[in-house]
């Protein structure tokens, strides 16, 4: 009996000697995973103290701007928008008190300043921009400062600017063109053309086309607009019909319709016609601008 457990206590150390632990390496690697939840541990502790310390600011702040005081105080801030504001705040950054009080703060600051209230508070997102679209502007400002929310309302706000002027351009040049009469072709705001047709009284003229005599009559200026930021690009061409002089047949009398490059004779018109539409298309931007009057782009 006594034999026995000698045997088994010897090939127990046996085994012991031989293993992982015995040679420090699990204790290494155990104190190295230790050592790793402990730094991991600390982080997630800064970053939670962090954000408790954001939450106080932010509690204090809206302590202070919720108190009484007459419409004349320069810290005077509107109830109803001041809950808006932190709807807003919480609505966005749920959880996140450090961007929640950067951006209770600064919105307070710029009311207090300009007494304006910020569009995106109750239009986000903005009228005539698709959701998918505004998300992406969002998207874009918050990679860029993901902690800073002035950076953020700057670079917003101008991108939706951007994209109001391009659509803004784009639809008053549409009005303005049906405002002259003009027959639309086709339209790609992607692009930022539009083709347009006038009509005219064409002159009739003689032209001799691979070899053969005929008379020439345009009946209307077809018109590639190119939109620029800062002015139009007019690509014209004639659109009429052409006749044979001499036919010989029933069928040649009758009509071909054409397309010829303008003449110098319709530079002075089509001079015209740009000026006119370049001031019709600066009334119909105003008109658009004034129903985003409580947006403060412009």
């Amino acid at each position: 009996m006594r034999a026995s457990f000698i045997n088994t206590s010897l090939l127990l150390a046996t085994l012991f000697l031989i293993s992982p632990l015995a040679a420090g390496t699990t204790t290494t690697t155990n104190n190295s995973i230790y050592a790793s939840d402990t730094t991991t541990q600390k982080v997630i502790d800064s970053r939670k103290a962090s954000n408790d310390s954001y939450y106080q600011g932010l509690q204090s702040i809206t302590r202070e701007a919720q108190k009484a005081r007459p419409r004349s105080d320069p810290d005077y801030i509107e109830p109803k928008y001041l809950k808006d504001l932190i709807k807003y705040a919480q609505r966005n950054w749920p959880g996140n008190y450090q961007m929640q009080y950067s951006f209770l703060s600064a919105e307070l600051s710029y009311y207090k300043e300009t007494k304006q209230k910020s569009w995106y508070v109750y239009h986000d997102p903005p009228r005539g921009i698709s959701t998918q679209k505004y998300d992406s502007m969002k998207k874009i400002a918050y990679e860029s400062a993901p902690r800073n929310w002035p950076e953020q309302r700057y670079q917003i706000t101008t991108q939706v600017i951007a994209y109001l002027n391009n659509a803004f351009l784009f639809g008053s040049c549409l009005d303005a063109l049906s405002n002259a009469n003009a027959i639309i072709v086709d339209a790609n705001s992607n692009a930022n053309y539009i083709v347009a047709k006038l009509p005219i009284n064409g002159e009739t003229t003689a032209v001799k086309i691979q070899g053969e005599d005929f008379l020439w009559t345009p009946t209307h200026v077809q018109i590639k607009i190119n939109i620029l930021s800062d002015d139009l690009k007019l690509e014209p061409q004639l659109i009429g019909y052409i006749v044979r002089v001499n036919p010989k047949s029933e069928h040649d009398k009758k009509r071909i319709p054409k397309t010829m490059p303008a003449t110098k004779n319709y530079t002075a018109f089509l001079q015209n016609f740009k000026n006119a539409l370049i001031n019709d298309i600066s009334l119909e931007i105003e008109k658009r601008k004034q129903t985003y009057k409580d947006y403060h782009f412009w």
